[in-house]
């Protein structure tokens, strides 16, 4: 039987009773989208990837008004389209959904003056840092801590009504996004989770989504596989664990 070590998520294995020493059966792992996988499989077996969904549910995109959490909205407009779900169209369904979504909430944010802009735009959140020493210039910038976040900013004054985002690294998001605010309307809509080395797993993120690659950190791609890539990629990798 062929098996491969499960990665779980953040040391925690829901298939752990059944196989403590997380080997589990490939045909118990989804396969991957992420290109340079040499295995063509997830690093997370099904029942922890489902564990992992369920952990991050709360975090999902929902509709400013009506609450309904994004990919389960495009899925019903998608059907709404005639799209069956399946079928090798499917896709070109899902992705008409989602400028119908783009067009919709930028209008709700910009036609619509009868909606509070704070509210509709969603609560202003402080964004997670790394409390660390700053770096130490010599000759060249030496990082003293590498350890930080992968961030997807949208720029409002962008908008391309196909999605236009913005994918870097911060140990400091939220200053991050206060610099980008002297040149734009940016919002932050993702950050990943505490990794060891955000600019590595920055890196591996635009090589795996470079065929939406427009420009420096710019990608013209949808906001489910910008972060469903960050999240694959970063709970897959070892490389990626925060040291305790």
């Amino acid at each position: 039987m062929n098996t491969k070590r499960c990665s779980g998520h953040k040391k925690h294995w829901e298939c752990a009773d059944e196989y403590p020493d997380h080997m589990v059966p490939v045909s118990e792992f989804h396969l991957s989208s992420t290109r340079g996988r040499s295995d063509g499989i997830q690093g997370m077996c099904k029942k922890c990837f489902s564990y992992s969904d369920k952990i991050r549910w709360k975090r999902r995109p929902k509709h400013p008004v009506t609450g309904e959490v994004k990919k389960n909205w495009k899925h019903r407009i998608a059907l709404s389209y005639g799209g069956v779900h399946g079928t090798p169209k499917w896709q070109s369904y899902l992705d008409a959904a989602e400028k119908h979504w783009q067009e919709e909430i930028l209008g709700i944010f910009t036609h619509d003056s009868s909606y509070n802009w704070t509210i509709t735009r969603g609560i202003r959140r402080t964004l997670p840092k790394i409390d660390r020493p700053k770096s130490i210039r010599i000759t060249t910038k030496e990082v003293v801590d590498p350890r930080g976040y992968v961030y997807v900013f949208i720029d409002h004054m962008k908008y391309n009504g196909y999605g236009l985002y913005k994918i870097g690294a911060s140990y400091d998001p939220q200053e991050r996004l206060r610099q980008a605010r002297t040149w734009g309307d940016f919002e932050s809509i993702y950050e990943s989770e505490e990794v060891a080395d955000c600019a590595k797993l920055e890196k591996e993120v635009h090589q795996s989504l470079r065929k939406y690659h427009v420009a420096g950190e710019w990608f013209q791609v949808t906001k489910d596989i910008a972060i469903n890539t960050i999240k694959e990629l970063a709970n897959e990798s070892f490389n990626y664990a925060v040291a305790s």
